[in-house]
């Protein structure tokens, strides 16, 4: 930490610590960049001709919903959006996760107080999260079609709805 002396040291603060501090740049530009590839992500979605209904809902949706969307992606269009759109759906909730976390972090090495930096930080966190284990539910909702269960309907709208929210 730049000094050698266990007194000096034993007296430091986390201004004192050696300065990793993330560029003023970043904090504006990564959320720009975040929302960047959220278009992206959509284009892509378009061109592969599966349109990411579920994704968007604010309003939850059911099992009939499911069904009936996964009807009309068909089996071309479900395996596109399993094997395509959702691993990159993964990356893209990772990233913005990370984004989040690097955001807070700098924050607390700018000097920002814990819950400032959390604030700041933290829904992204828990948005990517949220995304990740929608992601998981989806993966299972395409791999159990035509035999979905409510239950993973339920659980997979709900982590709809609280990514959108974060």
């Amino acid at each position: 930490f730049g000094t050698d002396d266990p007194q000096k040291r034993a007296q430091m603060t986390y201004t004192d610590l050696p300065s990793w501090n993330i560029p003023l740049w970043f904090f504006f530009w990564a959320p720009v960049l975040v929302l960047a590839v959220f278009v992206v992500m959509g284009m892509m979605a378009r061109r592969c001709g599966v349109a990411r209904a579920l994704e968007g809902d604010w309003n939850g949706y059911n099992a009939e919903d499911v069904r009936k969307l996964f009807t009309i992606y068909g089996e071309k269009g479900r395996e596109i959006y399993r094997s395509t759109l959702l691993p990159a759906d993964a990356a893209f909730a990772v990233f913005y996760g990370v984004i989040g976390a690097l955001l807070a972090a700098g924050l607390v090495a700018r000097g920002l107080p814990l819950w400032a930096a959390a604030a700041c930080g933290l829904p992204w966190m828990l948005s990517g999260l949220a995304d990740l284990f929608e992601g998981l539910k989806l993966a299972r909702l395409f791999e159990r079609f035509p035999a979905i269960s409510d239950s993973d309907v339920a659980t997979a709208s709900v982590l709809t709805r609280i990514k959108l929210i974060f």
